[in-house]
């Protein structure tokens, strides 16, 4: 008999460990501020960018354990990271606000120009827990009267609808030709031809007011609900592969240090530098595509399909296999991921090109902003003309 209970209590006591242990299982492990303005960072774009900071006390759940230096937790559509030697870690089931129904991020996005405080607000008091930076896009699970609700760090948070602005969108700047007023002879009249003064003081706009450019690549993540980017975040396009973007747009932007992608007609590539001559169009040289990929990335404008005929482009009016064909001996070429729709004529055909190509992303000539979910292979852009002054370009770029 004394057997028969010495087993029994042996297994009482197994279960009790047993279920010990899997409740252990269940903890999750969060991190909590040991001093003040510790910083988030981001690393999406290789090196390490603040985007948000933690006071002492402030506590967020972990994602992911990142090995010896770093905790990662969720950020926004993304992550951002924490230096252990700045935080304390501790297990718990879970934390006051914590975002145990796991709601969801929605596609819309509100902009942050400042630095806010964001609330918890799960006790019936506004209790801040994490500051998000300014110049900062950040996506809201919802709209809640007066706040923009969101999650930061697997917590819900809250910022007022005062402190955050409506994200009506990216922009995606279409340009194409540029040359001096004064040698300007035969494209007076041409709405896709502007002036270098026109294009620099553009230029000089957008760094005077703290844009930043960002690539295709990064925009596509966005798109995707993948990435985060900057309130002032900017696309720059180029289409045709004109040598006058190496003339006049290569040094400017070099110098600020922004980006920008060309779509390239592959057929029209010259095997040497075309002496300029304003009073036609020259196209860009493998050398000197070359020497402007430190700004430039290249994308695909066809190979010889970049054609009218009448109204039409060629690629709606030529055979199905002849234009798969064309597009990817372009894409071939130039090892390209993305794609300029000729004259911004497509149809249905061409994107399902395009996807059996395997392109990520395509720019067409409608006019509109870009946000999260738009169809990557239809994305709008905003067209830089001639008559546009200034103001004008500030108007269409801002929010």
């Amino acid at each position: 008999m004394r057997s028969v209970l010495f087993a029994f209590l042996l297994f009482i006591s197994f279960l009790s460990v047993s279920n010990h242990l899997v409740k252990a299982d269940k903890l999750n492990t969060y991190i909590k501020a040991t001093k003040n303005h510790v910083p988030l960072f981001d690393n999406s774009t290789g090196s390490l960018v603040e985007v948000g900071y933690m006071e002492k006390g402030d506590m967020l759940k972990v994602y992911k354990d990142q090995g010896k230096n770093w905790w990662q937790i969720k950020f926004g559509n993304s992550y951002a990271y924490v230096y252990k030697g700045n935080v304390e870690s501790f297990k718990a089931k879970a934390i006051r606000g914590e975002n145990t129904s796991n709601l969801k991020n929605s596609n819309n996005t509100i902009l942050l120009m400042e630095n806010q405080r964001i609330y918890d607000n799960s006790t019936g008091k506004l209790i801040p827990f994490v500051t998000i930076k300014g110049n900062m896009r950040y996506p809201i699970i919802r709209k809640l009267r007066n706040w923009y609700q969101i999650d930061v760090g697997g917590r819900i948070g809250y910022v007022h609808h005062s402190k955050a602005s409506w994200d009506h969108g990216v922009p995606v700047l279409m340009y194409h030709h540029i040359l001096k007023k004064s040698e300007n002879k035969n494209y007076r009249n041409v709405s896709t031809t502007i002036s270098d003064s026109q294009f620099n003081e553009q230029m000089d706009w957008l760094k005077e007011n703290g844009y930043e450019t960002i690539t295709l690549q990064r925009l596509e993540q966005y798109v995707r609900g993948k990435a985060n980017i900057p309130a002032k975040a900017v696309v720059i396009t180029f289409d045709d592969g004109l040598k006058t973007s190496f003339i006049y747009a290569y040094p400017k932007l070099k110098k600020y240090g922004f980006k920008a992608v060309n779509f390239i007609i592959t057929s029209r590539i010259p095997k040497e530098p075309q002496k300029f001559n304003p009073d036609s169009l020259q196209f860009l040289s493998r050398s000197e595509m070359t020497a402007m990929s430190d700004v430039f990335t290249f994308g695909s404008h066809t190979h010889r399909l970049h054609n009218l005929t009448g109204r039409k482009s060629d690629v709606l009016i030529k055979p199905y296999n002849v234009v798969k064909e064309d597009i990817k001996r372009s894409k071939d070429i130039l090892g390209a991921r993305y794609f300029a729709y000729p004259f911004g004529q497509y149809n249905s055909s061409i994107i399902r090109i395009l996807n059996e190509l395997d392109f990520k992303l395509a720019v067409t000539t409608k006019e509109g902003k870009v946000h999260i979910g738009d169809p990557l292979l239809e994305i709008k852009r905003l067209g830089v003309y001639p008559e546009y002054t200034l103001k004008d370009f500030a108007k269409m770029v801002q929010n």
